[in-house]
């Protein structure tokens, strides 16, 4: 009886505010009424919008994120071209940037070992073709080896199929660059190579994959062997296991002009045949 009489009063507590609040909001103005009214339903849909905010947010930011990623490779591209050629010149550094065309890629599975085989989620509906390189924002990852219609396999440095003709940044001695075991290695080293530890591996640009002057890895290692070679130890730029995502690189088709062509076949000593148009 206490129980259901507490309960009966404090029934009547909430039904005395109730009415109580209800005469406050009728007598109140019209344009007070009106928010007051509105306030519950902007309560309840403040999570929902907020939640949106959030979620538009995430997207412009991964927006700027890839703007950004593809703005790094094509400085890094153009830093590569400069170290190719050092008397450029500023009206030309602008067309160092439009040489290839870039594309991101996201990595979507691996292979077992994680790092020697990459899936991509672009393929030929993207003009992915085999033997595109494949890099990050820090250099190089890789080429590309087999398409699909939608995906793509990438052959990364740790590859023991992979080789990539490279030269140290320091002295621009050629050699090459391969994974033993697990290892990134230098082969074809003359018996006493100008080597030194912390010494910059870049490309080549020998072969026609990869263009000159991207960042492979650096030396942390040198052993003498017992024939008296050298095993030189290369640390990689990119660590294939903290990403996930990539970019792809497309050569522009560059078109020969006519005057350009007249200069060559006059250093060959050729004429330029005489072209007829048939109406």
């Amino acid at each position: 009886m206490l129980v259901s009489k507490k309960r009966s009063d404090k029934d009547k507590y909430f039904s005395l505010i109730f009415v109580f609040l209800s005469l406050i909001i009728l007598f109140l103005p019209k344009d007070l009424k009106l928010k007051v009214s509105l306030l519950p339903s902007s309560l309840l849909l403040r999570p929902l919008i907020i939640t949106n905010q959030v979620l538009l947010s995430l997207k412009n930011y991964r927006k700027e994120r890839d703007y950004l990623y593809e703005l790094f490779i094509k400085q890094n591209l153009a830093l590569a071209q400069l170290r190719k050629n050092a008397n450029f010149s500023f009206a030309s550094l602008e067309s160092l940037t439009d040489i290839y065309v870039v594309k991101r890629a996201n990595i979507i599975s691996r292979d077992n070992s994680l790092k020697k085989y990459l899936i991509i989620d672009k393929g030929l509906k993207d003009s992915i073709m085999v033997n595109f390189p494949a890099v990050s924002q820090k250099g190089i990852v890789g080429k590309i080896i087999a398409v699909g219609e939608d995906i793509s396999v990438v052959e990364t440095f740790y590859s023991p199929y992979s080789k990539i003709s490279a030269k140290i940044l320091r002295t621009n001695y050629l050699i090459c660059v391969s994974c033993k075991n697990g290892v990134l290695t230098l082969d074809y080293l003359d018996e006493n190579p100008d080597i030194q530890e912390e010494d910059t591996i870049i490309s080549s640009g020998i072969g026609g994959i990869f263009p000159e002057g991207l960042y492979i890895g650096v030396v942390k290692k040198i052993e003498k062997k017992g024939d008296g070679s050298l095993k030189v130890i290369i640390e990689p730029t990119v660590d294939i296991f903290k990403i996930d995502d990539l970019f792809i690189l497309q050569k522009k088709e560059r078109k020969i002009k006519k005057d350009e062509l007249e200069v060559l076949l006059k250093q060959l000593e050729l004429k330029l045949p005489e072209i007829k148009f048939i109406r």
